[in-house]
């Protein structure tokens, strides 16, 4: 073999290696920040409370009609209307937080599976009848009612999850009492 073929040779294989290289910075870098902006991203039809230096800010909740002072345990408060609200003035939101939503790795605490609970808003008053409803508490304003639904079961395996799952969820229960009608 020449001088000169071994040169191009390793040129060749010098431009390949750089050329790999390249692709493997590129390909790290973009698994990277398309996992930041997906964490970050949210659904459009998902709200979410600002996440502000205050203490407290007022979470609106239009679809409801009703509007609360969010306390630092529920920051980053989310929710979507639940599609399977009935024809006769009720409509139910689902509700998380982006802190619990991170820390479930199987995205079983998400505002989809309602992690830290349900609102409802209905004019059946809810404490009447002959099932009244053990264990939601609600608040009647002006004709209608807003029902709070905890959660469940923990919505993931991990204790963390789980602890906060509670703490947000009884925050959720402090607030209901301070819920007031969104003019």
């Amino acid at each position: 073999m020449s001088l000169k073929a071994s040169t191009n040779k390793s040129k060749l294989n010098l431009i390949i290696l750089v050329l790999l290289v390249v692709f493997v910075f590129t390909t790290i870098f973009l698994l990277i920040f398309n996992d930041v902006f997906t964490q970050n991203s949210i659904d459009s039809d998902t709200r979410q409370s600002d996440s502000s230096t205050n203490k407290t800010s007022i979470f609106n909740i239009p679809e409801l009609g009703i509007k609360f002072e969010l306390t630092e345990e529920l920051t980053g408060l989310k929710y979507i209307v639940n599609d399977a609200s009935s024809d006769e003035g009720i409509v139910s939101v689902l509700l998380s937080t982006s802190s619990l939503e991170n820390l479930d790795d199987f995205d079983r605490c998400t505002v989809n599976n309602a992690a830290i609970g349900i609102l409802q808003r209905t004019f059946i008053n809810p404490g009447s009848g002959e099932n009244p409803l053990p264990g939601r508490l609600y608040i009647k304003i002006n004709d209608y009612y807003i029902v709070y639904y905890k959660p469940q079961q923990p919505c993931s395996s991990k204790d963390d999850a789980n602890q906060l799952q509670i703490k947000q969820s009884e925050a959720m229960l402090a607030i209901i009492n301070n819920i007031k009608e969104d003019k």
